[in-house]
């Protein structure tokens, strides 16, 4: 897989995962009352991901491309999530955990291969 692939596919697992985790944080009716303790740390993971992937996306495409197609990658991730939370909300915490681990494991090859 190419470098701009593999950072696109981790592009869009990472914001997936960090919007899910600000769905999982939020203060709604409905929420997971077991993750009351998490919401913090959910709320930094999302911000320090959000960050993160901005830095993927200039690194891999340049200032303007990379952040356009970061804002795609953002519209594209909230549809998943709002569609997840209003419709399937039990597969969020599932969601979450799959993004996030599936997201940082494209991270080591692009790594690699910008090192």
């Amino acid at each position: 897989m190419s470098t701009p692939s593999l950072a696109l596919l981790a592009q869009c697992l990472l914001v997936l995962s960090a919007f899910a985790g600000f769905c999982l944080a939020g203060n709604n009716p409905g929420s997971h009352t077991n993750l009351v303790s998490w919401r913090g740390w959910l709320r930094g993971y999302g911000w320090i991901t959000l960050s993160a992937t901005a830095v993927i996306a200039v690194q891999a495409a340049g200032w303007g491309p990379g952040l356009a197609g970061l804002v795609g990658v953002v519209s594209f991730a909230v549809f998943i999530v709002i569609g997840l939370a209003t419709y399937r909300r039990q597969f969020l915490p599932r969601v979450f955990v799959i993004a996030a681990a599936a997201g940082a494991a494209t991270l080591v090859p692009l790594t690699r291969a910008w090192l």
